[in-house]
């Protein structure tokens, strides 16, 4: 659903997007549910404000010993009108999510105006996937002999022991895992740039 705020804000860059999408919704709609839902919220602040001072004029009055008979009704009727207010902000308020389901999704600028789907050019190919780019590099580092692939033709790992490739206790291993890493980054990342 689009945001209240962004149509309250911009309704011409909502207007603009509804009239390139061809839409019969009307912007000017939305302003209207929209301004008699303020409308309402609006009355309703100010009989809770008269409410609450008349509340706090009832409690003083009753302390002084006096008779607050008619304030007390005046306040009955306030709580009524209240009531049938929240009622009709609830319809209004329903009325305005209700417009702002309906409303597509509004198009991005790079996509082109026209009639329908068929005045859209063909656009660019999309890039390969992830998973297809990754078995790309896989295979490319495999090829290099960075990697062992386990295939014939490729170069196996020295051995599966944990002391493979050592030269004695200060030795290196002859080739690292971060230097592999290092190599599967750079390999990944030139396949993305050429993809």
């Amino acid at each position: 659903m689009i945001d209240l705020k962004l149509v309250q804000k911009n309704p011409e860059v909502l207007a603009k997007a509804l009239a390139d999408r061809h839409s019969d919704m009307r912007v000017d709609e939305f302003l209207k549910l929209d301004g008699r839902r303020r409308e309402l919220l609006a009355e309703v602040e100010v009989m809770k404000s008269r409410r609450n001072a008349a509340s706090s004029k009832v409690a003083a009055m009753k302390r002084a010993g006096e008779d607050a008979a008619d304030l007390l009704t005046e306040l009955g009727d306030l709580s009524d009108r209240i009531k049938a207010l929240d009622a009709e902000t609830d319809e209004a308020k329903a009325a305005v999510q209700e417009w702002l389901m309906r409303v597509p999704n509004i198009p991005d600028v790079s996509v082109p105006v026209g009639r329908d789907e068929n005045d859209n050019p063909a656009g660019a190919p999309r890039a390969p996937s992830i998973s297809s780019r990754a078995s790309t590099a896989t295979s490319a580092s495999s090829s290099a002999g960075w990697i062992s692939s386990g295939r014939p033709g490729f170069p196996a790992a020295a051995s599966s022991s944990p002391s493979a490739g050592r030269r004695g206790s200060t030795g290196r291993s002859s080739i690292s895992s971060s230097t592999s890493t290092r190599a599967m980054k750079g390999t990944l990342r030139s396949v993305r740039r050429t993809s």
